[in-house]
């Protein structure tokens, strides 16, 4: 039996590996179906894998034991938001979220919110411009922006 040790690395902790990662997820898939993150998560490296394990009834995401083995507890704060997240939920409660986050996320929905988030992505991007005051400043995450 094969386990998460015994799976190639994808090297996400390598800067280089940014730069272009298509080469290095290429040639994994062409001779793995699974890797594992420098952290020691599986990561399936095949559509149909990805595919299959997404449509089908057993696959369990990775969820709070993760959060967990890295020392966050109930009453952490990130703890309770991975205990809520749809993603670790199961049954009838996930169907029930997601049949909500299904209506609310709808193309018609998302086709309304558009140019609203194009206007705020818009003025991070021109906030992030404005502050620059060499080319070094434009690599630091823009995230940070956003409170």
């Amino acid at each position: 039996m094969v386990t998460v040790e015994d799976l190639p690395t994808i090297p996400t902790d390598d800067p280089a590996w940014w730069q272009d990662p298509y080469p290095v997820l290429r040639e994994l898939g062409e001779r793995h179906r699974l890797a594992r993150t420098p952290q020691g998560l599986p990561a399936l490296l095949r559509w149909d894998d990805a595919f299959e394990t997404v449509r089908g009834t057993q696959f369990i995401q990775h969820g709070i034991e993760v959060l967990e083995a890295r020392g966050f507890q109930p009453g952490d704060p990130l703890h309770t938001w991975g205990s809520n997240r749809i993603g670790v939920m199961e049954g009838e409660h996930h169907r029930h979220v997601r049949s909500l986050a299904a209506w609310a996320l709808s193309k018609r929905k998302m086709d309304d919110l558009r140019p609203l988030i194009r206007h705020h992505a818009h003025a991070l991007l021109d906030a992030k411009l404005a502050s620059a005051r060499s080319k070094d400043d434009l690599t630091t995450p823009t995230c940070c922006l956003v409170s």
